[in-house]
């Protein structure tokens, strides 16, 4: 690993949301283009280029509203020959554009390497490469709006700095900081002139642009990538502007005289001044050179790539391999804490990526054991009890993958057994003593319940027991009668013969025990106590745990 791959793994990197950022890619008069990492959950990472403004910018309403309305645009722009917006950053650091990223090097170095090495780009790498830019441009010029609107989107910035060649043999435009588009927030003042002069149509120095002032500045940057030199090379800023009206430009071939007359007519007709006659599409002059001059595949093109930016693409894929080494333990720092009903939930499909999980768990539910990571881990169910307090045996039983204790629901379901068997045999006992009740009945009958057949007997042939000198000597009859009352299990003293100490009646004279015969049937049993509803046979409190109901599990 190079030495600049380990300064960028020993650097403490700027954290923002989701991101961390480490070296700087790029700079330019507006903003800095870093290398930044996307800290994901469970270990998911993705090296993306972060483009972040000035800081002196950060207060400057007019470039505030330019470089979001960049993220618009180029949110709307689906097409693999335009760099795609992967996020927008809004913070008290600054404002952030995270932009997918390309590992290549931009046109602009490998033409100047080109230049310096005194080497030709092959006809055919140029025509690929620029075929590629134009159709990535069509699709801007070509991007509509939410309701279907075309909104007239113009790069205004065409140059070899602003375009990107793959190590996969993709070119790709990016920056459209100074787009022209229907809706945008920041619009050009009357006459202020956006972009380089150097690759600016006639109508875009007076200050009207149309897609067409794209298709210009594409043909200047074919005709400096096929001549090997600067389209208006070391002219003034006049000079450049006279010679851009009048159209006094030279045909790539006079430079280079491989170069085909099919080619230099292509190139001539993207650099006509008169609107009208120059191409209408960036489309059409892609067609034509794909048709006419005939493209490299993309092996070829990276082939080529490697050859000029071998050293720059081995630092860089060095910094890369180190950024992932740093920031394999790094985490967000603007996570936000989730709801307590998501912290509460045991759905295995809901996956909370929070590094500081456990803490808030914590807080919100202090009898909870452990903490919660971002996969899964042991929760506070290992005690018996749920995030919502209930008591042991209520719980919702948590799906895997969590692991639980089983003491506590082995102890419950012995509990449960325990109590169903005790019901039974509460059951049976009183199913025995009501068939024991209807076949030896009491000898105390309540009057309401004798038959009318069998009225009581009169007061007056009751004996007085407190002044009759009986005998306590019983008749056979007598005695007969007193073994089958004593036989009864109801059978009693009365509450006031026993609080006197007084011997009870001779059985004798109290009125004999109904005898129950066919025409005589015993009462009724009384009705049975109505039961409470076990269907379903448990509530479900407020935080959506399901409590049983004692009653309901014991029943018969």
């Amino acid at each position: 690993m190079t030495e600049a791959a380990l300064a960028t793994a020993e650097r403490e990197p700027l954290i923002i949301g989701r991101y961390a950022l480490f070296d700087a890619l790029a700079s330019g008069g507006m903003a800095t283009v870093h290398l930044g990492r996307l800290l994901g959950a469970v270990g998911f990472g993705r090296t993306v280029a972060v483009k972040r403004l000035h800081s002196h910018f950060t207060t400057d309403p007019d470039f505030v509203t330019m470089f979001m309305d960049e993220a618009r645009i180029v949110a709307r722009i689906r097409h693999p020959n335009v760099v795609p917006m992967v996020d927008v950053i809004e913070s008290s650091k600054g404002l952030f554009l995270v932009m997918e990223y390309v590992h290549g090097e931009s046109f602009s170095k490998l033409l100047r390497t080109c230049r310096a090495a005194k080497v030709d780009v092959p006809i055919k790498v140029v025509s690929s490469i620029m075929h590629g830019v134009l159709l990535g441009l069509h699709a801007a010029h070509e991007t509509k709006g939410v309701n279907g609107e075309l909104l007239d989107v113009v790069h205004r910035d065409v140059s070899p700095q602003n375009i990107i060649v793959g190590a996969d043999g993709v070119a790709r435009v990016l920056d459209f900081g100074v787009a022209k588009a229907a809706g945008r927030a920041q619009v050009t003042r009357e006459g202020q002139i956006k972009g380089k002069l150097t690759y600016m149509a006639p109508e875009q120095i007076r200050g009207k642009v149309d897609r067409r002032a794209d298709v210009f500045a594409g043909a200047v940057v074919l005709w400096e990538a096929l001549a090997g030199r600067r389209f208006h090379d070391g002219a003034k800023d006049v000079e450049i502007v006279t010679r851009v009206v009048k159209g006094e430009f030279q045909k790539p071939s006079e430079l280079r005289p491989d170069i085909s007359p099919e080619l230099d007519a292509i190139v001539m007709r993207g650099l006509e001044v008169v609107v009208e006659q120059r191409y209408q599409t960036a489309r059409e002059l892609a067609i034509d050179l794909e048709r006419k001059v005939g493209l490299a595949n993309p092996s070829e093109i990276g082939e080529w790539v490697e050859s000029l930016a071998s050293e720059a693409l081995r630092e860089r894929a060095d910094k890369i391999a180190a950024m992932e080494m740093a920031s394999s333990t790094l985490a967000p720092s603007d996570s936000m804490s989730p709801p307590r009903d998501v912290v509460g939930s045991h759905s295995s499909d809901q996956r909370i990526s929070s590094p500081r999980l456990g803490e808030v768990v914590s807080l919100l539910h202090p009898s909870s054991e452990g903490s919660i990571s971002s996969a899964s881990s042991a929760s506070s169910t290992e005690t018996g009890f749920s995030h919502g307090g209930s008591p042991p045996g209520t719980e919702i039983p948590a799906p895997p993958p969590q692991r639980r204790d089983l003491a506590p629901l082995i102890a419950i379901l012995s509990f449960l057994g325990a109590l169903a068997l005790v019901g039974f045999a509460l059951g049976a006992f009183s199913l025995y003593a009501r068939k024991n009740g209807t076949t030896a009945p009491s000898a105390t009958v309540a009057p309401s319940a004798l038959p009318s057949s069998a009225p009581p007997a009169a007061p007056s042939s009751m004996p007085d027991t407190r002044t009759s000198g009986a005998s306590d000597q019983p008749t056979p009859d007598a005695d007969a009668a007193t073994s089958t009352s004593d036989s009864s299990p109801d059978a009693a003293p009365s509450r006031a013969t026993a609080d006197a100490g007084v011997k009870p009646p001779s059985s004798a004279t109290q009125p004999s025990a109904p005898t129950w015969g066919p025409t005589h049937r015993p009462p009724p049993p009384p009705p049975p106590a109505p039961k409470k509803s076990c269907d379903p046979p448990y509530v479900v409190d407020e935080q959506g745990h399901r409590k049983y109901k004692l009653e309901c599990l014991g029943a018969e």
